[in-house]
Protein backbone atom coordinates (compact mmCIF):
# COMPACT_ATOMS: atom_id res chain seq x y z
CA UNK A 1 0.00 0.00 0.00
CA UNK A 2 0.99 3.66 -0.86
CA UNK A 3 0.52 6.10 1.81
CA UNK A 4 -1.31 9.40 0.98
CA UNK A 5 0.60 11.63 3.08
CA UNK A 6 -1.45 14.71 2.14
CA UNK A 7 -4.43 12.63 3.67
CA UNK A 8 -3.59 12.65 7.10
CA UNK A 9 -5.49 14.45 9.64
CA UNK A 10 -5.63 14.09 13.21
CA UNK A 11 -8.47 15.24 15.38
CA UNK A 12 -9.25 16.22 18.96
CA UNK A 13 -12.76 15.43 19.87
CA UNK A 14 -13.91 15.90 16.53
CA UNK A 15 -11.99 18.87 16.22
CA UNK A 16 -8.90 18.96 12.99
CA UNK A 17 -6.13 19.76 14.90
CA UNK A 18 -3.19 21.74 12.92
CA UNK A 19 0.49 21.75 14.89
CA UNK A 20 -0.46 20.47 17.84
CA UNK A 21 1.43 17.33 17.30
CA UNK A 22 4.73 16.37 15.30
CA UNK A 23 4.02 14.01 12.08
CA UNK A 24 6.92 12.63 10.60
CA UNK A 25 6.82 10.33 7.49
CA UNK A 26 10.65 9.83 6.19
CA UNK A 27 13.57 8.06 8.31
CA UNK A 28 10.98 4.91 9.96
CA UNK A 29 11.36 1.74 10.57
CA UNK A 30 10.79 -0.92 8.20
CA UNK A 31 6.75 -1.32 7.22
CA UNK A 32 6.17 1.79 9.30
CA UNK A 33 4.62 4.67 7.05
CA UNK A 34 4.60 7.89 9.50
CA UNK A 35 4.43 8.74 13.21
CA UNK A 36 1.99 10.76 14.60
CA UNK A 37 3.89 11.99 18.11
CA UNK A 38 2.45 14.40 20.65
CA UNK A 39 5.19 14.03 23.69
CA UNK A 40 6.14 17.99 22.88
CA UNK A 41 3.01 18.88 23.90
CA UNK A 42 2.46 16.62 26.56
CA UNK A 43 2.39 18.84 29.65
CA UNK A 44 0.82 21.55 28.11
CA UNK A 45 -2.15 21.68 30.49
CA UNK A 46 -4.07 24.25 27.53
CA UNK A 47 -3.60 21.13 24.49
CA UNK A 48 -5.00 17.89 26.23
CA UNK A 49 -7.04 16.74 28.93
CA UNK A 50 -7.94 13.69 30.17
CA UNK A 51 -10.72 11.85 28.44
CA UNK A 52 -9.66 13.89 24.86
CA UNK A 53 -10.32 11.44 22.09
CA UNK A 54 -8.04 11.58 19.49
CA UNK A 55 -8.87 10.24 16.32
CA UNK A 56 -6.21 10.10 13.12
CA UNK A 57 -7.21 9.36 9.56
CA UNK A 58 -5.22 8.49 6.45
CA UNK A 59 -5.90 7.15 3.08
CA UNK A 60 -3.83 4.82 1.46
CA UNK A 61 -3.79 2.98 -1.93
CA UNK A 62 -3.92 -0.56 -2.61
CA UNK A 63 -0.97 -1.46 -5.05
CA UNK A 64 -0.66 -5.36 -5.41
CA UNK A 65 -2.68 -7.55 -6.08
CA UNK A 66 -5.78 -8.26 -3.39
CA UNK A 67 -7.29 -12.12 -3.97
CA UNK A 68 -10.55 -11.89 -3.19
CA UNK A 69 -11.78 -12.98 0.12
CA UNK A 70 -8.00 -12.87 2.08
CA UNK A 71 -7.59 -9.70 4.71
CA UNK A 72 -5.02 -7.02 4.30
CA UNK A 73 -3.99 -6.42 7.42
CA UNK A 74 -3.27 -2.50 8.72
CA UNK A 75 -1.34 -2.43 12.22
CA UNK A 76 -2.01 0.22 14.82
CA UNK A 77 0.64 0.79 17.59
CA UNK A 78 0.42 3.52 20.33
CA UNK A 79 3.26 4.05 22.37
CA UNK A 80 1.52 6.32 25.50
CA UNK A 81 3.36 7.87 28.76
CA UNK A 82 1.82 5.97 31.68
CA UNK A 83 4.23 8.74 34.20
CA UNK A 84 3.61 12.73 32.86
CA UNK A 85 6.73 13.20 35.09
CA UNK A 86 8.84 10.51 33.11
CA UNK A 87 8.94 11.02 29.67
CA UNK A 88 10.68 8.05 29.28
CA UNK A 89 8.74 5.73 31.16
CA UNK A 90 6.00 4.23 28.60
CA UNK A 91 3.23 1.30 27.82
CA UNK A 92 1.96 0.65 24.33
CA UNK A 93 -0.81 -1.37 23.07
CA UNK A 94 -1.24 -2.33 19.20
CA UNK A 95 -4.13 -3.38 17.48
CA UNK A 96 -4.84 -5.33 13.72
CA UNK A 97 -7.70 -4.48 11.42
CA UNK A 98 -8.00 -6.86 8.33
CA UNK A 99 -9.44 -4.70 5.72
CA UNK A 100 -11.02 -6.80 2.56
CA UNK A 101 -10.92 -4.20 -0.40
CA UNK A 102 -12.52 -4.83 -4.08
CA UNK A 103 -13.25 -2.64 -7.00
CA UNK A 104 -15.83 -2.61 -9.18
CA UNK A 105 -16.98 0.08 -11.68
CA UNK A 106 -20.43 0.07 -13.41
CA UNK A 107 -21.21 1.30 -16.22
CA UNK A 108 -24.68 2.10 -17.90
CA UNK A 109 -24.81 2.31 -21.49
CA UNK A 110 -27.65 3.78 -23.78
CA UNK A 111 -29.49 1.99 -26.42
CA UNK A 112 -30.49 2.70 -29.89
CA UNK A 113 -33.87 2.62 -31.18
CA UNK A 114 -33.80 -0.82 -31.78
CA UNK A 115 -32.86 -1.96 -28.44
CA UNK A 116 -29.12 -2.48 -29.26
CA UNK A 117 -26.90 -0.94 -26.57
CA UNK A 118 -24.30 1.92 -27.68
CA UNK A 119 -21.31 3.28 -26.42
CA UNK A 120 -22.78 6.52 -25.41
CA UNK A 121 -22.69 6.39 -21.35
CA UNK A 122 -25.69 7.61 -19.68
CA UNK A 123 -24.74 10.54 -17.39
CA UNK A 124 -26.20 10.42 -14.37
CA UNK A 125 -27.34 6.77 -13.95
CA UNK A 126 -27.61 5.24 -10.15
CA UNK A 127 -27.56 1.48 -9.30
CA UNK A 128 -28.44 -0.56 -6.47
CA UNK A 129 -26.82 -3.11 -5.08
CA UNK A 130 -28.16 -6.17 -3.62
CA UNK A 131 -26.47 -9.30 -1.74
CA UNK A 132 -27.91 -12.16 -2.80
CA UNK A 133 -28.23 -15.17 -0.79
CA UNK A 134 -30.26 -18.16 -1.29
CA UNK A 135 -32.84 -18.95 0.93
CA UNK A 136 -32.94 -15.22 2.57
CA UNK A 137 -34.38 -12.13 1.42
CA UNK A 138 -31.99 -10.03 -0.99
CA UNK A 139 -30.03 -7.25 1.05
CA UNK A 140 -29.66 -3.80 -0.78
CA UNK A 141 -25.75 -3.22 0.53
Amino acid sequence: MVLDVDSIKVYQNDIELEGNFTLTTTGLSEGVDFKVDFTALMNDDDKYEIGDELVIIYDAKVTNAIQAQKANQNTAKLTYSNDPTAPTSTGSVSDVANVYSYQFVFTKFAEDTHGVLTNVRLAGAEFKLFRVVEGQEDQLI
